[in-house]
């Protein structure tokens, strides 16, 4: 998990793809990444989160 820093904006990076929308709280992509982490610790189907089977994102179906 990665921190990016974008101007007044900052958003959280995962290696799985996933990435956290723009806060201009530092605090709160902190937060976003962790919930984002305890989410993928608890998966037992072997899918990304926030993709479907297709492996693509949900999002754009």
């Amino acid at each position: 998990m990665s921190a990016v820093e974008r101007g007044a904006f900052s958003h959280a990076r995962c290696s799985c793809g996933w990435t956290g929308p723009a806060r201009r709280s530092r605090e709160t992509s902190r937060a976003d990444a962790a919930g984002h982490s305890e989410s993928q610790s608890g998966s037992t189907t072997g899918d990304v989160a926030g993709k479907g089977s297709e492996g693509r994102a949900l999002h754009d179906r």
